[in-house]
């Protein structure tokens, strides 16, 4: 008997989609706070850090999702991939590149701001 259920397949594709569009709304940097106060710096770091934890999260259901339904269509090896998704995969990983590329964006304006080189407002 298989540790998961149709219940639980149906479970992780219905959380599948919410984690997508959380992502979705979470990498859109035009609704971030602006870079012209420290606050928002400082806020826009924790936006690119939750877009990392979302890709994370998208790819950990993924991978879970694909070991449930190999486990509930009887395959003898449920850590096969089975109905891996490409396109999704695609996404997960340009989320993850988006993602980190940010967090080092604003990194690099943090360490050029503490050099005494950005000359931004810091109220």
């Amino acid at each position: 008997m298989s540790a998961f259920s149709k219940a639980d397949v149906t479970f992780l594709r219905e959380r599948q989609r919410e984690l997508l569009e959380a992502y979705k709304i979470a990498t859109d940097e035009s609704k971030w706070p602006t870079m012209e106060t420290k606050t928002g710096r400082g806020d826009r770091y924790w936006f690119a850090r939750n877009a990392t934890v979302l890709a994370g999260a998208l790819h950990s259901n993924a991978k879970l999702l694909s070991i449930a339904i190999a486990a509930t269509s009887g395959k003898a090896d449920p850590t096969e991939e089975t109905e891996h998704d490409p396109a999704l995969a695609a996404l997960i990983d340009r989320g993850e590149r988006d993602a980190e590329a940010m967090i080092a964006k604003l990194r690099e304006k943090d360490r050029a701001r503490a050099d005494g080189q950005g000359n931004a407002d810091e109220s």
